[in-house]
């Protein structure tokens, strides 16, 4: 269920902090399953 676009994912990343190697891991894994 991961709709977030790079521009929110930025912001995600800004807000996480802690999470943001977890979240830029999982947002390349979905876009090399061609998602």
């Amino acid at each position: 269920m991961r709709q977030y676009g790079l521009q929110s994912t930025k912001i995600y990343l800004i807000t996480e902090g802690e999470n943001s190697l977890q979240l830029i891991q999982e947002y390349y894994e979905d876009k090399q399953e061609g998602n």
